[in-house]
């Protein structure tokens, strides 16, 4: 069975269920953090999770390796994932639901 549109197993999908626009003014980058960063508010990814690798994400999504590199780089600078070198990028803790609809400026 097809359930790509399933959004309870993102972190089995290759691309983290993420759906990116390419008409929006909004960076790629900017996309990917921001929707790994609700898939952890909504509880989707568990603290602990491990994210794909930079080069998986990148093309599943069929996006440069670096674009996933700076999300990835965003959401470490915000607390939400851990790199560790040889385990990967892992889910650091769930955000405070509060925060979850609040982006700092």
């Amino acid at each position: 069975g097809d359930h790509r549109d399933e959004p309870t197993d993102v972190a089995a999908s290759p691309t983290l269920g993420l759906h990116l626009d390419r008409e929006l003014g909004t960076p790629l980058y900017r996309q990917i953090a921001g929707g790994i960063r609700r898939h952890i508010a909504a509880g989707h990814l568990a603290a602990g999770s491990r994210l794909p690798p930079e080069r998986t994400l990148a093309a599943a999504l069929g996006v440069d390796r670096s674009t996933v590199i700076a999300a990835y780089r965003e959401l470490g600078a915000d607390g939400l994932v851990a790199a560790h070198v040889g385990r990967g990028t892992t889910v650091s803790q769930p955000l405070p639901a509060t925060a979850a609809g609040v982006s700092p400026v």
